[in-house]
């Protein structure tokens, strides 16, 4: 894993800050692991709200799928993985939502996305139904 990704994942917008100043194409490069996502996909499965807009002031596509193994977009990943605060980011972002992103938000606040990200309470995925709901 490369220093970018560990310090997203880390939730370290300062070194990332730094990263992009000198190598501003790391914004919209897959990066290895374990579906080759690119950074925008990383800041979503640790749900950082901060280091998401970072990516997106960037020049993140908030609507570029995630890879070659898992074609799904940032706000896709963010729904099934119950990341509610960067849903948030993205519906104001103008993130597009279809009636899957919809679909897979009620399936979390029903419970039943929980096997993979047993760590996020279910309340973030009523979160993210409500706001989906409210949107478009």
């Amino acid at each position: 894993m490369n220093d970018f990704v560990t310090a997203i994942q880390r939730g370290k917008p300062g070194p990332v800050r730094e990263m992009l100043d000198r190598s501003p194409e790391l914004v919209s490069m897959y990066h290895a692991g374990s579906f080759g996502g690119t950074g925008l996909i990383q800041a979503v499965l640790t749900d950082e709200g901060v280091m998401v807009d970072l990516l997106l002031d960037a020049g993140a596509n908030i609507n570029a799928a995630s890879g070659r193994i898992h074609k799904n977009e940032p706000l896709g990943w963010a729904i099934v993985s119950g990341a509610s605060e960067a849903v948030r980011v993205f519906l104001e972002c103008g993130a597009v939502v279809s009636e899957g992103h919809r679909k897979d938000a009620e399936l979390g606040a029903k419970g039943e996305l929980r096997n993979r990200h047993r760590d996020r309470p279910l309340k973030a995925w009523v979160e993210i139904r409500d706001r989906l709901l409210e949107s478009n």
